[in-house]
């Protein structure tokens, strides 16, 4: 069973054909550790780690965050346009995206339907749409950013860090920004990650000031 999962976002990535590579660090009874990385023209792009432990008897049990609301139904265009009204769902192309408390609300939230299809021809599990909706958490802390601090710098994810507490399951996962600060220019997000049977973990991500270069002086 997943339980951590580390990538780096080395470099942008492009739209084209990437070579990858995967090996197995640790090989253990309870512990299996491996790590993975993305290539383009040779050049590494991104590079992932990440952790198995093996699972043993006993009940569950959550502490802490309370349940996600559900998606809610009303339907507009646009990925991430910005809405003060809750359970609006924004759609693109790729993604289905209902926002959840308003951008500005202490924590706000979202719920998030990936596409079923990343590599053609290849099957797509709920773990690789649970990561992919985890990535929108960046989106999520920018419109948050740009509400309740407008002077600061506009910031982009430099990795993305996911912590499971069990198995992420179905087609929607739901994210709830918890934490959101910076300073020089650097900072972290935080959120809770929910799928339909409730919390799944929490993602982190570590942030940097990307001033556009049509703005730099």
């Amino acid at each position: 069973m997943w339980r951590a999962l580390t990538i780096d976002l080395l470099k942008p990535i492009p739209f084209g054909t990437l070579d990858g590579r995967a090996l197995v660090r640790r090989e253990g009874g309870r512990l299996r550790q491996g790590e993975a990385e993305l290539s383009w023209q040779g050049a590494v792009v991104a590079r992932a780690s990440g952790l198995f432990l093996a699972g043993s008897e006993g009940p569950g049990s959550v502490h802490g965050p309370a349940p996600l609301p559900p998606a809610g139904e009303a339907e507009s265009s646009g990925m991430f346009r910005a809405s003060k009204e809750p359970g609006v769902i924004h759609r693109s192309s790729t993604f289905a995206i209902c926002a959840g408390p308003a951008r500005d609300a202490p924590q706000p939230a979202l719920w998030v339907t990936p596409p079923s299809v990343f590599v053609e021809d290849e099957p797509c599990s709920d773990l690789v749409r649970c990561v992919a909706a985890a990535d929108l958490m960046a989106g999520l802390a920018e419109l948050t950013r740009s509400h309740c601090t407008p002077a600061s710098p506009v910031a982009i994810n430099a990795d993305l860090n996911l912590t499971f507490s069990g198995e992420p399951r179905g087609q929607a996962f739901g994210l709830r920004l918890t934490h959101l600060a910076a300073e020089a220019g650097v900072g972290l997000a935080h959120a809770e990650l929910f799928d339909a049977d409730g919390f799944r973990g929490t993602v982190a991500q570590c942030r940097v000031g990307n001033t556009p270069k049509s703005r730099t002086p």
